[in-house]
């Protein structure tokens, strides 16, 4: 979160992500950047994410999730279920990343959960990844971790 603020947001890409959300575009909002189809496709691992049962014909669940994705502390939900989905995966493959913050970063910057990246035994950073690692022990510095 703290990257994505730092670099990836400002006034004019969060009015224009949140007007893209709703017109069914698969943009990154929230203090995350969580793509919509994204959100969408935790809430499917991740049941409690979702806000209201499935089926009802007059919900529009997109407008919803879209709604959802703009309040912090469900966005924070969103992103905290991302980077879950890919340690386990990593886990379970038999890589553990879990204390890797800059291929975490990368993974969280670059991976579709649609279509995630097939865990190997070389990952590598990228910049968003690098960074991520950069700012690690400030950010546990800032949370009192």
């Amino acid at each position: 979160i703290y990257q994505e603020q730092a670099i990836n947001v400002n006034f004019i890409d969060t009015l224009t992500d949140y007007i893209g959300g709703l017109l069914h575009l698969n943009t990154s909002i929230g203090i995350g950047q969580i793509r919509v189809k994204t959100a969408e496709y935790l809430e499917k691992y991740y049941p409690k994410l979702e806000s209201c049962r499935q089926g009802a014909w007059f919900i529009n669940y997109n407008m919803v999730r879209v709604e959802r994705l703009k309040d912090p502390l469900t966005n924070i939900r969103y992103v905290a279920a991302k980077i879950h989905f890919t340690q386990q995966r990593w886990e379970k493959a038999g890589f553990d990343i879990k204390n890797r913050p800059e291929i975490l970063g990368t993974l969280y910057n670059i991976e579709d959960v649609a279509n995630p990246i097939k865990p190997h035994t070389n990952p590598e950073a990228n910049e968003f990844g690098r960074d991520v690692e950069k700012n690690y022990d400030k950010v546990k510095k800032l949370l009192g971790s």
